[in-house]
């Protein structure tokens, strides 16, 4: 029994954990971590099989039912296990097909069961479309669907200013045929589904109709201005109010950006050399971490559940067994060493102080926005050795930046297991970036001190173990489901894509550090030089 008072199953055979899961007491804890974790033990394949088979010889409508809710389950929360597998969807849309004989009597039973399975494919409908949409295999739910056709559409090219006295004034909108086109184009939908979808914004307060007239009639085109929900709107302020603290603080040299879907058409119509970004100082902190806040969470939220098992990020063959973590470590790793590069391929010491600066705004930015993954790149950046030997840049540091700096290396300080940046995240609310090295050192932890298989004969499977691997990773299902508000900038992003200039070589960089300060004889830096990215080292994330 749990600390409730619950009962928990603890360990059992694969036949008894599938006659608790079929025949014991409706719980969906137990459905949801055997979901998770299934693949420990036995594959999707052979899982869906088995309830197949078990559905076709129940005489009990008991277990038939309880069969459909698991069915359900792995639908709508665990749609990774068929994202990839047109086979398993094959077989699972042949099993739905086949709930109701062709041949069957149309009584009051038969039309439950219908109606059962006609739930069961429009939570595949649903999920597949979600998958689409936002490029990753999250849970369905109609509030996350709705929040990723919101931001394809505010995020878009599509929406539209309104002139007023001669002053050009925001007004959001967009008009509805345009939006339905956009759908299409973008989403891999028909029109039939894309108006289904602005309907269902419309009906959860994302936009509000504009005239009181049908949504979309014929060929008629009518505009739809955005109304977002009040979390929406809070968001909004929260930004405005960091905006307006970095521009009080900021460099007034870098480029800001103040509309960005105006700004991202401007730019596509002017030649490349008035567009270049050269430096990450010619561009506002603000920007940058709204900017890597966007890619950084898109990295992480196409990270399916099953990557993380089994530690297949050490194992043999790693790219073929999470080509989407190490997607994030790759990011990650350059990220640092970009940090160490732009300070030491400036030429004069004014130049290296201001781009450390710069570096601590955007980490300290990151922080206030919740992009954990950015503030601990940075601060790594800042601590390689050929960094942190620049004694005069550091001496010169402003006392009040040099505090802000102390407070970001004692929240990313490893010791006591990240004890400081497990207090900070512990209450926050998503949109969050996790540090992903504390998961995968929990995970480590779990998979090296417990075994799969409490007796490896008869093959007792310990099922403590799959709880912890799931209560992990239902932690990082759950960040996963909310995304940033803010709006793509692609000058900015393709630069962070693309036109970062990176020395990766240690060596490399810390020639080029002598260049811009020669050693001196028993010179003894200003700051701590214990290096954050030897620290990860211990969780497996370098």
């Amino acid at each position: 029994f749990d600390d409730n008072g619950k009962k928990i199953i603890q360990a059992g055979t694969l036949g008894d954990l599938l006659n608790y899961l079929l025949e014991g007491p409706e719980d969906l804890e137990f459905i949801n971590i055997f979901l998770y974790s299934h693949n420990y033990f036995v594959p999707s394949e052979l899982l869906i099989a088995k309830l197949i088979d078990v559905y076709s010889k129940a005489v009990s409508s008991t277990i038939k039912q309880r069969i459909i809710i698991i069915a359900h389950c792995w639908i709508t929360e665990h749609w990774y296990s068929f994202a990839d597998s047109t086979t398993l969807q094959a077989t699972l849309r042949k099993f739905i097909d086949e709930l109701v004989p062709i041949n069957a009597t149309k009584n009051e039973q038969t039309m439950i069961w219908i109606s059962k399975r006609e739930a069961l494919k429009d939570a595949i409908s649903k999920t597949h479309l979600l998958h689409t949409i936002t490029s990753s295999s999250l849970p369905y739910d109609q509030d996350l669907l709705n929040r990723a056709v919101a931001r394809i559409l505010f995020t878009s090219n599509i929406i539209h200013e309104e002139k007023k006295r001669a002053l050009v004034k925001s007004k959001s909108f967009l008009i509805a045929s345009q939006a339905v086109d956009y759908l299409v184009s973008n989403c891999n939908v028909n029109r039939e589904t894309a108006v289904h979808l602005l309907h269902g914004l419309v009906a959860a307060g994302f936009m509000v109709h504009s005239e009181l007239k049908s949504f979309v009639e014929g060929n008629h085109q009518y505009r739809i201005k955005s109304t977002f929900a009040k979390e929406h709107r809070d968001s909004e302020k929260a930004i405005e109010r960091l905006r307006k603290s970095d521009d009080k603080k900021g460099d007034r040299k870098s480029l800001r950006i103040s509309n960005a879907s105006e700004v991202n058409d401007v730019i596509s119509t002017l030649p490349s050399q008035f567009t270049r970004i050269e430096s990450v100082t010619d561009i506002s902190a603000f920007d940058v971490a709204t900017q890597l806040a966007l890619i950084e969470f898109q990295l992480f939220r196409k990270i399916p559940p099953y990557e993380f098992m089994q530690k297949g990020w050490s194992r043999e063959n790693p790219q073929e067994k999470c080509p989407n973590i190490l997607d994030l470590i790759e990011w990650f790793n350059i990220a640092s060493y970009w940090v160490a590069t732009e300070i030491l391929k400036k030429k004069t010491d004014v130049e290296r102080l201001q781009t450390i600066q710069h570096f601590i705004n955007i980490a300290e930015i990151a922080k206030q926005i919740n992009n954990f993954c950015s503030v601990i790149e940075i601060v790594a950046g800042l601590n390689i050795a050929a960094v942190t030997r620049l004694e005069k840049s550091w001496a010169a540091l402003p006392a009040k930046t040099l505090g802000v700096y102390n407070k970001l290396l004692q929240l990313t300080n490893a010791s006591n297991n990240y004890k400081n940046y497990r207090e900070a995240i512990a209450t926050l609310q998503p949109p969050l970036i996790p540090y992903m090295g504390v998961f995968m050192r929990d995970l480590t932890f779990i998979e090296d001190g417990n075994d799969t298989y409490l007796n490896e004969t008869i093959k007792i499977i310990n099922f403590d173990k799959m709880r912890m691997i799931a209560n992990v990773l239902r932690d990082i299902r759950r960040i996963q489901r909310c995304d940033y508000l803010f709006q793509p900038i692609m000058l900015i992003q393709q630069f962070l894509y693309e036109g970062r200039r990176i020395i990766s070589s240690d060596e490399e960089l810390m020639q080029l550090s002598h260049m811009c300060e020669p050693a001196k004889r028993h010179s003894i830096s200003a700051i701590d030089s214990k290096s954050i990215v030897e620290k990860l080292a211990d969780s497996n994330i370098q």
